[in-house]
């Protein structure tokens, strides 16, 4: 175990000895730069999660179907602008009141209208318009924040960004395969509007897989809209408020 309170981190090998010089960044010994960094113990504390959760979903229940899958994989949510929630589930969409507070359901297994296989992603828009991916049936489906589905889209194979996708002018990316080149694997984003249209393709990009696309990406949507709390391939959702700086 690491005590004290500082402990050195070489940067740059090379020989020690001699006489320091105070550089950037930290102390340079013969060429070497060496920066002090603190001790978790005693590293000053920019933030600390409060003791009580804000809000604490899931868990076991009276009746099974209130809970939530385990079959999921991708628990994610988003908060309207009321307090509500709206969280993923497999193939249904459980609204929460600021308490936590199931309100309603929407969505069941299956392919035909208002049902869905597997929703992988979720995002909200303006107007807490809610845009919801389903790739196993190859579509997104809007939904209105009085929780009825409005419509759903045709987009094939997609994924929503991991975390996001979702902008203020009622736009959302996916993103695609595009075609391949000398075998190699590629990906485009493409910019959606509500009614389906296609406004925007960025790519090709090189990437052999979606998985790896999708986190490498994420910062492109650090602007979209709604603030995403998510745990991934868990069967309870939680939102703890951070105190301090």
């Amino acid at each position: 175990m690491l005590a004290g309170s500082l402990w050195p981190a070489i940067l740059v090998v090379g020989a020690v000895g001699g006489v320091a010089a105070q550089g950037p960044g930290g102390r340079v010994i013969d060429g070497v730069r060496i920066v002090d960094n603190f001790a978790r113990r005693s590293a000053p504390i920019a933030f600390t999660l409060a003791a009580k959760p804000t809000l604490d979903l899931g868990g076991l229940k009276a009746s099974p179907d209130d809970e939530f899958s385990p079959n999921g994989g991708y628990l994610n949510g988003v908060r309207l602008s009321d307090g509500r929630w709206a969280v993923i589930d497999e193939s249904r969409i459980r609204f929460f009141n600021p308490a936590g507070r199931q309100l309603a359901v929407v969505g069941r297994k299956g392919g035909g209208p208002g049902e869905f296989q597997q929703i992988t992603g979720i995002c909200r828009t303006r107007g807490d318009t809610l845009v919801v991916n389903d790739p196993i049936n190859g579509r997104v489906t809007i939904v209105a924040p009085n929780v009825r589905i409005v419509r759903s889209v045709a987009v094939g194979r997609a994924d929503l960004p991991w975390g996001g996708g979702c902008f203020d002018d009622g736009t959302f990316v996916l993103v695609t395969a595009a075609p391949s080149v000398g075998g190699d694997r590629y990906m485009q984003l493409v910019l959606r509007r509500l009614d389906g249209r296609t406004t925007q393709t960025l790519g090709p990009f090189w990437q052999s897989t979606p998985d790896r696309f999708l986190p490498a990406s994420q910062p492109l949507w650090r602007r979209a809209a709604g603030s995403t709390s998510a745990i991934r391939g868990c069967t309870k959702c939680g939102c703890t408020p951070p105190r301090g700086r």
